[in-house]
């Protein structure tokens, strides 16, 4: 008899075992199944970053699109000008536009000339050139140079 005692306390001890085993075996999936799920939300956040970057270089070139298609370009005094809606706005410097693709208004001399404020590159019309030789020659005759 004492066997069989002794097998039914094994059996026992050994369904006791199984159940600490199965519940570990659980408790384990439970915490692969969290990771699981953090890897996913890390993988989402990521996803969500790549997202926002490209739907912020898409603004950009298509700011950038439309700034090259309303820009023109003046080539009496190499400047720049906007036109949206028919309406013309500038100039802006050439120089700054071409290198770094900004708009710099330039200062406006009132007579034909311009000088950008950031590159400090001075812009000027055939006009405001054709009156500076005269000019010029108007000086070497009257002081005979």
């Amino acid at each position: 008899m004492i066997d069989i005692v002794a097998a039914i306390e094994a059996i026992k001890i050994s369904i006791n075992c199984v159940k600490v085993v199965s519940e570990g075996l659980k408790a384990i999936k439970e915490v692969d199944q969290k990771l699981d799920f953090l890897e996913m939300k890390q993988q989402l956040v990521k996803l969500t970053e790549n997202l926002l970057n490209a739907e912020e270089k898409i603004y950009e070139l298509d700011t950038k699109l439309s700034l090259q298609q309303s820009i023109e370009h003046q080539s009496d005094g190499n400047i720049m000008w906007i036109i949206k809606e028919l309406k013309r706005s500038g100039p802006y410097c050439s120089t700054c536009f071409g290198d770094e693709g900004k708009t710099i208004t330039l200062n406006d001399n009132g007579d034909g000339s311009w000088n950008c404020p950031k590159c400090k590159n001075h812009f000027h019309t055939k006009q405001w050139r054709q009156d500076q030789d005269e000019k010029h020659r108007r000086i070497k005759r009257l002081y005979k140079v």
